[in-house]
């Protein structure tokens, strides 16, 4: 957490016991759930009490990784921390505040929604969403001065931002000027993140055991657990020594395990290399080569490993700059366009001809049936790359004898092929007239906001039928879902009332254009698509593949659109 204090400058808020980080872990016990370090320490004998890795897993219906035998929504574990946040800045600031809250940029629609419902769980007042890269530049603006009071750079930069936390890796290419901050280029990978790095190094020492005495450590939750501490600390002392050492124990056996700097290198140059790949390719889509950017930006814990830094040295010919703390970063620059925002409402003239300006980090589109092949394709009407806000219409054609409702399907993704793109989310348009003829047009209005919220408009030509919604999600919690999950998180409730919360009848809304007494047709569970939460499931759980408990079946769809 970060504010603006009196002077103009961001500056880090710490918690009642002067933390200036949360670990993101919830331990649930029979009283009530805590956050953070106690978590942890509660969570080192009993870990399948502790939820963790949500941020990953947001998206999803279900987190993959069970807490005490159940599988909650990730966006309830992540309003549980966010809780923790909230009861902070009561303390405080006594209600009189507004947050702004980051998310990464390669978040798509689905994830930016389970942010969103997170934060109002948490009974956080947030009047934004903010990239994390563009947080990260005007966190480095401030700090080195390149940024006026009003929040504008005094010169032109051309900023790429390095982000690699414990998770997810994204890069953005972002354009500093008087102007504003303008997104030039996203890329990323969801499944690849600092746990990667955690778990090479931990199955190394494994491999140390396996062959000492035949036993995999990795398959003991305690010796897991302990292993993967272990190992994280091991990973902190190679950034400053050749080599780390520390005990292993299983099943009653000890081994005094060795792990130099360069088999921890060896085992995980491909990872290094994968974030290589990908900021190559986003420099060489924008157009651009390393002699253009004038700074590199590190942001996200693992970015503090040397090895990054010299990988990124060798490949810009400049050094990486670490002025703001890599985990400070995000904090500070929210604060910062906070001001921004504030600035704004005031119809500060300086502050007005400032511009925040992002892309669209994945398409957006219809599915729609090809005419002759009766193929599902997927129309993009907002391609990936787009600058935000950004609007567009397309017309379709239904066959009115094929079906007595339209649906809008929503696909997230470029792929042609509409069975390879997510569906985020449908609109349906019930009752269409029987006796129109034999193609009738459906227009649809997309409207992406500069906060990365997609708005949907569908409307049956020459009818009264028409609907208009903020995107209602094949994914996610209801209204009323949310505000029970809210009382409880509220109340720190008992594990036992977050059962019972859990095992309420799961149903997903689907928005009407008209009045109707007939039940909305049920939607499936977004596919799981992370490997690296999967992996990490394997990897904490030893379970099976997780199938969602509230998949259900597609109801037909209209065709074009469908």
């Amino acid at each position: 957490m970060a504010w603006i204090n009196r002077t103009g400058h961001s500056e880090m808020l710490r918690d009642r016991e002067g933390n200036r980080f949360l670990p993101s872990l919830v331990f649930f016990d029979d009283q009530k759930f805590s956050v953070g370090e106690e978590a942890r320490l509660r969570g080192s004998r009993k870990m399948d009490y502790v939820g963790r890795m949500a941020k990953l897993a947001l998206g999803r219906s279900l987190h993959a990784l069970p807490i005490r035998g159940e599988y909650f929504p990730p966006e309830v574990i992540h309003a549980c921390l966010l809780h923790h946040v909230h009861l902070e800045l009561e303390t405080r600031f006594q209600g009189h505040y507004r947050a702004v809250l980051t998310a990464p940029a390669f978040f798509g629609e689905l994830r930016r929604k389970a942010v969103a419902d997170a934060a109002e769980m948490a009974g956080l007042q947030v009047v934004e969403l903010l990239n994390e890269p563009t947080a990260a530049a005007l966190a480095f603006g401030e700090h080195t001065g390149y940024l006026s009071q009003t929040g504008a750079p005094l010169q032109h930069l051309r900023v790429l931002v390095y982000n690699l936390n414990g998770f997810t890796f994204e890069t953005t290419l972002l354009d500093l000027s008087q102007a504003g901050v303008h997104t030039l280029a996203v890329d990323g990978d969801l499944a690849l993140g600092g746990f990667c790095w955690d778990e090479r190094l931990a199955d190394c020492a494994a491999e140390l055991f396996i062959r000492k005495y035949g036993i995999d450590p990795r398959d003991n939750p305690h010796s897991q657990q302990q292993l993967l501490a272990r190992v994280q600390h091991a990973k902190h002392s190679l950034g400053m020594r050749q080599s780390a050492h520390f005990p292993l124990q299983c099943d009653g056996k000890t081994l005094e395990v060795t792990l130099t700097r360069d088999e921890f290198h060896r085992a995980t140059d491909d990872l290094l290399e994968r974030t290589v790949e990908i900021v190559q390719g986003m420099l060489a889509n924008a157009g651009l080569d390393w002699p253009l950017v004038d700074r590199i930006l590190l942001t996200g814990g693992a970015t503090q490993m040397p090895v990054v830094q010299n990988r990124l040295r060798e490949l810009s010919g400049q050094d990486p700059d670490c002025t703001v703390h890599p985990n400070e970063a995000m904090a500070r620059g929210a604060a910062l366009y906070a001001r921004y925002l504030l600035e704004r409402s005031s119809v500060n003239a300086a502050a007005s001809k400032f511009q925040i300006n992002h892309v669209a980090t994945r398409a957006l589109g219809i599915q729609s049936v090809d005419a002759k092949t009766g193929k599902k394709f997927n129309k993009v009407l907002i391609p990936r790359g787009s600058h935000l806000p950004a609007k567009a219409t397309e017309k379709f054609i239904v066959h009115p004898e094929r079906t007595k409702d339209v649906v809008i399907t929503i696909l997230e993704g470029e792929q042609d092929d509409a069975s390879q793109c997510q569906i985020v989310g449908r609109a349906v348009i019930k009752d269409v007239p029987q006796d129109l003829s034999d193609e009738w047009p459906v227009v649809v209005t997309f409207e992406h906001t500069a906060s990365g919220r997609l708005q949907v408009e569908a409307r049956l030509c020459y009818t009264d039928r028409a609907v208009r919604l903020d995107l209602t999600h094949t994914v996610g919690l209801s209204a009323a879902q949310r505000r029970r999950w809210r009382d409880l998180i509220e109340a720190q409730a008992p594990f036992a009332d977050f059962q019972d919360e859990l095992h309420r009848k799961r149903s997903i809304p689907i928005a009407y254009a008209t009045s109707s007494p007939a039940e909305p047709p049920q939607e499936p569970a977004v596919e799981a698509s992370d490997k690296l939460l999967d992996r990490a499931r394997v990897w904490l759980q030893r379970l099976s593949p997780l199938t969602d408990h509230d998949a259900r079946a597609a109801p037909p769809a209209a065709s074009p659109p469908g």
